[in-house]
């Protein structure tokens, strides 16, 4: 499957899913980040709290399918009660998740992120150690 071309047909897809963890339909779409995300996406060379701390394309990419009460109603929502270490260490890594649905529709989730995402990346400086690149680097990987 090629990559969506919009942000509406990427929540179409992933909305058709059933919920990766219960297995039951119709679930709600789960903006993943913190956790294992803010790990992943560092582990790209992302900085994650730039990266997903706006809305827009980038952070539309990187969803998941979940039960209601898995997300945000009820006390084991991941968005409510419980919070994301607690629920990652209950029901698992929301990174494996991402690459589940991703193998699910048969595109990468993080490749839409990194085609999705603003230009700027950080980048290995001389000390070995990572920062911003420079403003409008093209340093981003080709999608």
């Amino acid at each position: 499957m090629d990559f969506p071309k919009t942000v509406e047909e990427h929540r179409t897809n992933v909305g058709r899913l059933r919920c990766v963890i219960t297995d039951r339909p119709n679930p709600t779409l789960h903006h993943a980040q913190g956790g294992s995300i803010r790990r992943r996406l560092s582990e790209m060379g992302y900085d994650p709290s730039k990266s997903l701390n706006q809305r827009g394309s980038a952070s539309e990419a990187l969803i998941i399918p979940l039960a209601a009460e898995l997300h945000s109603a009820g006390k084991d929502g991941i968005d409510g009660q419980i919070g994301r270490v607690s629920w990652e260490d209950r029901y698992g890594e929301q990174a494996r998740y991402v690459d589940e649905v991703g193998e699910l529709l048969g595109y990468s989730l993080w490749d839409l992120f990194v085609l999705w995402a603003p230009r700027k990346r950080l980048t290995l400086r001389n000390d070995g150690s990572r920062g911003p690149g420079p403003s409008g680097s093209g340093s981003m990987p080709a999608a």
